[in-house]
């Protein structure tokens, strides 16, 4: 599951000739309204994926790291309504959780939108990188952005990952390579195997390098949520159904065995 060191010499080697840019290079309001779309691959992948989009493409290097490592805390409410919204395939769907960067370490309360346009909307505010529980003004927050009854909300899932991060020379599109998957609660952990996740987050969907270069690599579009699978994965009376043929498909690509609590 986790990188080997002769990966990781050669995807740090097709990434030499990129710029790098840290965080106080560009703003990235922008992205809060956007399109998201992702493409599962191997691990493997990454190296064909990026090698010569630095004409394209600028790398961000959050504290001059070349990877980034970020943790993410879901909650939801006691009957687990967010998952259910998106297993029922609700258009209008949403997620509350704190987003960590350890490598800065700065976190973040966000509330991440899916309209029924299909477009991905995102509010955060900043917060103590040690929080893990919502405070008052945290709720009001919330309440800001549509959940009343914020009280309900509990943790339920952490997960963990790392990622390489980049940026369209012309600022309008971003596009990050998700790996080395973690995730837990009190039920118990597992991990995403060899899955890199690759996701593009552009304001239209557009036909761009990154775009391009997935396709001549054959790697598919997928519906695919991290917080819906892994919570699936541990909490086996949660119903599931909807997602089975997502983690099947993602079995036969990986050849690697599904937790029994979600075939």
């Amino acid at each position: 599951m986790f990188m080997s060191s002769d990966l990781l010499a050669d995807i740090e080697k097709v990434l030499g000739p990129f710029e790098r840019l840290g965080l106080n290079d560009f703003g990235d309001g922008r992205f809060a309204e956007r399109r998201d779309r992702k493409f599962p691959c191997h691990i493997e992948e990454i190296v064909h994926v990026v090698e010569g989009l630095q004409d394209d493409y600028d790398l961000i290097t959050p504290n001059d790291e070349t990877i980034s490592s970020i943790g993410t805390l879901y909650f939801d409410t006691p009957h687990y309504d967010f998952f259910a919204d998106h297993h029922r395939g609700k258009g209008s769907r949403l997620k509350v959780r704190f987003r960590k960067y350890p490598d800065t370490e700065t976190s973040f309360l966000e509330v991440k939108k899916k309209s029924v346009k299909g477009l991905t909307l995102k509010e955060r505010i900043i917060t103590d990188f040690e929080a893990d529980q919502i405070s008052k003004e945290m709720r009001e927050f919330l309440a800001d952005n549509g959940i009343s009854t914020s009280e309900e909300l509990k943790a339920v899932l952490e997960v963990k990952y790392r990622r390489f991060s980049f940026i369209s020379k012309d600022r309008t599109e971003r596009f990050s390579i998700d790996f080395e998957v973690t995730y837990n609660n009190s039920h118990g952990e597992g991990d995403f195997g060899d899955l890199a996740i690759i996701e593009v987050k552009q304001p239209r969907l557009e036909t761009t390098p990154i775009v391009k270069k997935i396709r001549e690599n054959r790697i598919r579009e997928a519906s695919l949520s991290k917080y819906c699978l892994s919570l699936a994965s541990l909490n086996p009376d949660l119903k599931s159904n909807r997602f089975k043929p997502a983690l099947r498909n993602l079995q036969a690509l990986f050849h690697e065995p599904i937790p029994q609590t979600i075939i």
